[in-house]
């Protein structure tokens, strides 16, 4: 199956804003140093996030590809807020457990509500 420009482009658009948002949330809300061992956590959760949203464009399941990205949004929403929270230093661990939480669910969710779409269009031809 060929990647088109448009899958592409998503892709690559949620792999950077992935990036982004673990930096700012990371070292600029909670403040910590960050390592080249981070960097690379960053990258690769980033390039994963990244294929997932361009599978779904590429495979046009439009569907899903809006539920996983509310999921995404709602995840990051989470994982900021639990960093701004005061949780006795376990802010950052639940924050990203959290946000990792929110987006499995919300793959999850986006695959099945494709799925069903996809047999509930071909009953009905």
């Amino acid at each position: 199956m060929k990647l088109k420009k448009s899958a592409l482009k998503i892709g690559l658009l949620f792999s950077i804003v992935s990036f982004v948002l673990l930096y700012v949330g990371i070292h600029n809300v909670l403040g910590q140093t960050l390592t080249l061992q981070n960097y690379i956590a960053y990258v690769v959760f980033s390039i994963i996030v990244g294929i997932i949203t361009a599978g779904f464009a590429n495979s046009k399941s439009l569907l899903g590809l809006i539920v996983f990205t509310i999921a995404y949004v709602i995840g990051f929403i989470t994982m900021i807020s639990s960093f701004m929270s005061e949780l006795s230093g376990w802010q950052d661990l639940i924050g990203l457990l959290q946000m990792m939480m929110t987006l499995i669910i919300g793959l999850v969710l986006g695959i099945i509500v494709q799925i069903s779409h996809h047999f509930y269009v071909k009953k009905r031809q």
